[in-house]
């Protein structure tokens, strides 16, 4: 995995993938995040009562805030040339229906799958618990769950620190490639401190 890229994941309004109403994104440089990026989004579509009870994000909530396309600018900008990390394909899919949806060019960005690459490393999550609130629990990595920043980070920190590169095209295609091959590593999150002292009184 590059020791840069960009953590992304999104929060919808609805059961349709391309109802976002909220993005957040953290680039992470070495393992650590170095900046972030959150947005309310204007969907333009009803807001499910299921879905406002997971995130908390209501109708009213977005009123004023920017619709897709323009705050698809603002991401173009943040993310620039960097690879963009999703945990499995929820981020991607919504991100390319929403581009659907608006008439809007998919973003050619590089996307890699942090749940793909934490099956591929630690033996006891390849076929079920590589959930995100799962694997931070693993690691001993505290966050609020279904906030669009927090569980970007919390994607960064459960990603293990490898070599090669990811193999992906664009939003455009309905899944991205995981990285591959993946060796056996720590992630990214046990290097910070609070996360070892963490570890340390578990002990």
């Amino acid at each position: 995995m590059a020791d840069q890229f960009v953590a992304l994941d999104v929060e919808t309004a609805n059961p349709h993938p391309g109802s976002i109403c909220s993005v957040g994104c953290a680039r992470f440089e070495r393992g650590a995040v170095v900046d972030e990026h959150y947005v309310l989004i204007n969907p333009d579509q009803y807001f499910a009562g299921q879905q406002v009870g997971i995130h908390g994000i209501s109708e009213d909530d977005v009123a004023g805030a920017p619709l897709f396309p323009d705050a698809l600018d603002d991401l173009h900008r943040f993310i620039d040339r960097a690879p963009v990390l999703h945990h499995t394909h929820f981020d991607l899919t919504a991100v390319r229906r929403a581009c659907q949806d608006w008439g809007a060019e998919p973003p050619r960005w590089v996307w890699f799958d942090s749940a793909e690459a934490a099956r591929r490393t630690w033996r006891q999550f390849a076929r079920k618990g590589y959930g995100l609130a799962n694997l931070c629990r693993h690691i001993g990595y505290q966050f609020q769950h279904h906030h669009a920043l927090e569980d970007a980070k919390a994607g960064g920190y459960v990603t293990p620190v490898t070599s090669p590169s990811p193999r992906c095209a664009s939003a455009a295609s309905p899944h991205s490639t995981s990285c591959a091959p993946i060796s056996i590593s720590r992630p990214a999150a046990l290097r910070r401190p609070e996360v070892q002292r963490a570890l340390l009184k578990a002990k």
